[in-house]
Parts: structure tokens; sequence; C-alpha cells
């Protein structure tokens, strides 16, 4: 079996040229017979309304009909077959990047804020990094809430500690 070896993107494709030859032949005759079975089709139907004002000579070459449609069928699967591979590939080119950005999104999560600025709980305005007051609607900002058991500094409203998971005093 003889292959040709084609550059496809990162990956080498080794493919027959047995495969190459009966995908270009389904691009030809797949559109050949679809071609010639929608002409028959044609041929048909025109016959087949021709002969309404003639009573003496009703339709002769409407069975053309019975073969033209299953030529038109083959040949729209001919054609699929041939172009699938193609399709395929230009689908999957077009998706991938958002489909690589779902992924990342999926597997990350949201990406963390950024050092330099806090966003507030309450009304999600980015605040600077020192700030201890949200600017716009003056809730606090800083983890004030320290934990009785370890020490760690939680925020004001929180139940429970981040670090030991100990329930923190109400104030």
């Amino acid at each position: 079996m003889v292959t040709s070896r084609k550059r496809r993107g990162r990956r080498d494709r080794v493919r027959s040229v047995s495969h190459d030859r009966f995908r270009d032949t389904c691009r030809v005759l797949g559109p050949l017979l679809a071609i010639l079975g929608l002409a028959l089709f044609a041929i048909a139907i025109g016959d087949f309304f021709s002969g309404f004002g003639d009573f003496d000579h009703g339709p002769g070459l409407f069975w053309l009909a019975f073969l033209g449609v299953p030529l038109m069928g083959v040949g729209f699967l001919l054609t699929m077959i041939g172009f699938f591979g193609a399709a395929a590939r230009y689908v999957a080119e077009e998706t991938r990047g958002s489909v690589e950005t779902l992924v990342q999104a999926a597997a990350g999560g949201v990406r963390p804020e950024p050092q330099d600025e806090r966003r507030c709980r309450k009304c999600g305005e980015v605040n600077d990094a020192g700030a201890r007051f949200c600017k716009s609607c003056g809730t606090a900002l800083q983890q004030s809430v320290r934990c009785p058991s370890c020490e760690e500094l939680n925020e004001a409203d929180a139940r429970f500690c981040d670090a030991c998971g100990a329930r923190l005093d109400p104030r």
C-alpha cells in the first residue's frame, strides 16, 4: 500500500493513495450524478405538466422522475462523503478558539483579581489595594475579624474562619 504524508496543522497524517483517489472520485462523481438526477427529474416534471392539455398523448417520460430522484440522492451522498473530512476540519478549526477558551474557563475557574485592586463584594466596584472602604458604597473592604483559634484575619461579615473553619464571634 502506497502512502502519502500530508502536513495538517501540528500533526502528520498518513493516508493511502487509494483513499485520496476515492475522495477525489466522490467529489467529482457526486455533483455530476446530482446534476444528472436533477435534469432527469426536471424533464419528467415538464413532461407531466405538458400532458395535461392533450388527452390523446399522456405523459410518456414521467418514469424519468423515478430514476432522477435516486440519482440525486446518491449524488448528494457521494458529495457529502467526498467533502466530509474538509468540512469537519474547517468546523474544528473555526471552533477551536472558542472551545479552548471554554475549557480553560471550566478547568481554571475565574481568574484571580490583580493584587493592586480590590473589588467590593456588595456593589462590585473596583477599589485601590490599600483602600479600607469602598469608594462607591462605603462598605468595609478590610479583613477585620481575627479568628480566636488561629489568629487569621477574616472579612468583617464572615461567620467562620477562612483558614481553620472555626466559628467567629458575632459583633
